[in-house]
Order: structure tokens, then sequence, then C-alpha cells
């Protein structure tokens, strides 16, 4: 699995909401006009998106009827590798020596979000060095961003936002 390229060229953590959005053209025309733009300047080398484990899992929950073609379009995707949210403390000089630990950024966005993928998905984008999350969920991501910033320093923006603020001036 590739890992992100450090900056180089602008990188984003796609959310499971806009690949299945594309998939069953259900996005909003200026979505999907500026999910398109995104998608071409990916195909010129002028941007990396990548994808997530977690939406593996979330796509994989698909009645699989509708799965392939949510598989299809995840496929095409570079992934991140899946970061750890907790893990059994073995620093004997830690007062948590054996015990079950959870990093505090990932307790923070559990914090924040209503929805525990969100929150491991922008947790993964953190922990890869990815800034830029895009989804299309205004209700409990999208409405979130500027907590979200501020929590972990991942931007979080619609297709439209990240294409008008990052791609169109590039």
């Amino acid at each position: 699995m590739p890992l992100p390229n450090s900056g180089r060229i602008p990188e984003l953590l796609l959310d499971t909401s806009v690949v299945s959005a594309f998939v069953n053209a259900q996005m909003q025309p200026i979505e999907e006009a500026a999910f398109r733009q995104i998608v071409e300047h990916a195909q010129r080398g002028q941007l990396s998106i990548y994808a997530s484990t977690i939406t593996r899992e979330e796509i994989d929950a698909i009645p699989l009827a509708y799965r392939s073609s949510h598989l299809r379009e995840y496929e095409t995707l570079a992934r991140l590798r899946a970061s750890q949210t907790e893990w059994i403390e073995t620093n004997a000089e830690s007062p948590d020596v054996g015990k079950l630990v959870n990093h505090t950024a990932y307790l923070a966005l559990k914090a924040a979000l209503k929805d525990e993928n969100d929150a491991r998905l922008i947790f993964q984008a953190k922990m890869a060095g990815v800034h830029t999350f895009v989804t299309l969920d205004a209700k409990t991501i999208l409405n979130r961003a500027s907590v979200i910033e501020g929590l972990v320093g991942v931007q979080v923006q619609s297709p439209s936002q990240y294409f008008s603020t990052t791609l169109k001036s590039a």
C-alpha cells in the first residue's frame, strides 16, 4: 500500500459518503462537478486521493447486490494503512502500564463526532499526515469542520469546498 507523499502534491482522504453518492448518482450537481475535477487532477498526477480501510469495512456492509459498483470505485483509490487507536501500555514507567489505552486525538474525535467510523476515518487521516478529509456528510461531519480542525489539524470539506479553495487556484 502506498504511503502519503508528505505534501509534494495536495492529498486528501475521501469519505465513504462521497464514494457512495458518486456510485449511486446521488451527488448534487455542484458537488459532482467538483468531484469530477478532483478526479481529473488526480489522473494528471496533480493530487493524491486516498481511501481508508474503514471505507472498505463500510462498503462490505452494503447489501451484496449493490456492493460491486462501490468496490470498483474503491479499488481505483490508493489506500492509507490503518492506524491504531488503542494499545496495551508497555512502558514500565507509565502509570497505565498493562492497561488498554486510547490515543488522545482519537478520544477527542470520538467525543466530537456522533459516528465512531467518522472518528476513525479522520484519525486515520491525521496519523497518515493527510490534512484534508473530503465528505458529503453535512449533518455529522461538515457541520463540525472547525471543531475537527481545531482538535486534530485535519480540514474537513465538501468536494466543492475543496475544489474552490485548493484546486481552483492550482
